[in-house]
């Protein structure tokens, strides 16, 4: 399972494909109204991976749908909470915002590399 999990989890943005490109790419804070459709990206990653009937797709829809899921059930698409979200889900979020810090951190870096 390991093996379809490295494979799996990074195609869980697969679903970004569906958001428009002025909102995937806007500089600064969504309106509630582009934050709105950015939260549909799970369930159209899903339907996109859905179709497939090999085991690395049927993993990676769960994953797609579930990865923006959180533990005291505020998440979404369906406010799913605790052991409902399917463990690689949350294996995968949590490598998502671990990258994510990392990536601030280096960002930052180099801004004080830059003065």
């Amino acid at each position: 399972m390991q093996a379809l999990l490295e494979l799996a989890a990074p195609i869980h943005d697969t679903g970004k494909i569906g958001i428009p490109d002025v909102i995937l790419k806007k500089p600064g804070r969504l309106t509630p109204e582009e934050w709105t459709v950015m939260k549909q990206h799970p369930r159209i990653g899903y339907d996109i991976l859905r179709k497939s009937d090999a085991p690395l797709f049927k993993l990676a829809a769960e994953i797609a749908l579930r990865h923006h899921e959180r533990w005291d059930g505020g998440g979404y698409p369906d406010g799913q909470a605790g052991d409902a979200i399917h463990q690689f889900a949350r294996i995968a979020a949590a490598a998502e915002r671990l990258l994510g810090e990392v990536e601030r951190v280096l960002q930052a870096d180099a801004a004080v590399a830059e003065v």
